[in-house]
């Protein structure tokens, strides 16, 4: 696992890059109309559909520094090829830019929110909310999409321990777990 979302995979014949960071995540509900947990359980569930992992592996490579044009060519033929192979690295494409770096996790310090929030469809993301968070830490939009999840997270953890006046209130771990579990939509899934 890589702390900014990549992956380095054998693909059409050499080692490529992918990463899907917050940019490419959004890129991504955009193309299949699903959040990037609730397509990652699709995968598992073997209920996915050939455009899903297209556009996971074409924006994965964009992400890993391919051009459109090529990033496109590379998955134009898709269809003719096995699709065990193509499941499993858009499987793998989507866990690393999903999974947390355990040797250093980042706690979140974010505030209880009372507010119901409003559901989104297929486990979608609401990624206002990422930009919402970093116009207040003095961030541009561009800046947050090409962070990968733990980055931003880190980022966050940091701005909100200099910031805070109310240093010794923080979440418990099992606060923090359950609102990393609402953000990702692992809560969802329970």
């Amino acid at each position: 696992m890589s702390r900014n979302g990549h992956i380095d995979l054998e693909y059409a014949g050499r080692i490529r890059r992918f990463r899907l960071a917050i940019g490419e995540l959004e890129e991504l509900q955009e193309a299949t109309g699903f959040g990037p947990v609730a397509l990652l359980q699709r995968f598992f569930a073997d209920d996915h559909n050939f455009v899903e992992v297209r556009e996971v592996l074409r924006i994965g490579l964009m992400g890993g520094g391919v051009d459109a044009s090529e990033a496109y060519e590379l998955v134009r033929d898709l269809h003719q090829q096995p699709i065990v192979p193509a499941v499993a690295s858009a499987t793998v494409v989507l866990t690393a830019a999903l999974e947390r770096d355990s040797q250093e996790p980042v706690e979140t310090d974010t505030p209880k929110d009372d507010a119901p929030k409003k559901e989104l469809p297929n486990g979608q993301w609401a990624f206002a909310d990422f930009y919402k968070g970093a116009s207040v830490v003095g961030m541009t939009v561009e800046d947050v999409r090409r962070m990968s999840l733990w980055q931003f997270s880190a980022f966050v953890k940091g701005h909100n321990e200099a910031n805070d006046p109310n240093a010794g209130k923080r979440l418990s771990e099992d606060e923090a777990q359950a609102l990393w579990q609402e953000i990702s939509g692992e809560a969802e899934a329970r």
